[in-house]
């Protein structure tokens, strides 16, 4: 009898010991290293800053909504522009579907973006608008200039933050933009 107590008390301890060691690796997962899921980069503004090397999910601000629309519809986690009617049947229904934000911080975060693009004609207050919205959210903020006369470095850039290399926006020639035109009345 005394045997079989014995037997019983170490199958029992040893059930109990790994269980322990179970609950204590869950209590402390291994994290991985920050450093190892990101890279520098550096935006159009000259700020330096790490992103995660994949990135699938971005905000965009109000005035830059309409510029990733064309660049990477399917990494937008909003929409920032309220559509009408006659607009909506441009437009993905899978962008459609996405929630309607006025760019709150707190909003923003419930989010969960990788990235937040920040569009606006780069200058010390915009940078310092990017600098705060970051220190708040915790997000990297990567500014693009709005200006259109800066387009074409700012779909090489884009394409490059979010690898889809080869973007490129070209101005027609004055000659092409005024062939388009409908003549006056």
């Amino acid at each position: 009898m005394n045997r079989d107590f014995q037997r019983v008390l170490g199958k029992t301890g040893c059930i109990a010991v790994s269980l322990f060691l179970m609950f204590l690796s869950a209590c402390n997962p291994v994290k991985k290293s920050a450093r190892s899921a990101t890279h520098e980069v550096t935006d159009m503004a000259g700020r330096t800053m790490a992103i995660p090397d994949t990135l699938s999910h971005l905000y965009v601000n109000r005035p830059g909504s309409i510029l990733l629309y064309a660049v990477a519809p399917d990494m937008l986690v909003s929409r920032s522009l309220w559509m009408t009617d006659g607009t909506k049947k441009f437009l993905k229904s899978s962008y459609l579907r996405l929630p309607y934000i006025d760019g709150s911080v707190e909003e923003i975060v419930k989010l969960r973006p990788d990235i937040i693009i920040s569009s606006f004609n780069i200058n010390p207050k915009t940078k310092d608008d990017a600098d705060k919205l970051s220190q708040k959210t915790g997000i990297p903020v990567f500014m693009v200039e709005m200006d259109m006369k800066k387009y074409d470095q700012t779909f090489k850039v884009l394409g490059d933050l979010l690898h889809r290399q080869g973007l490129r926006f070209r101005v027609p020639a004055k000659k092409e933009r005024s062939a388009r035109l409908p003549p006056a009345l």
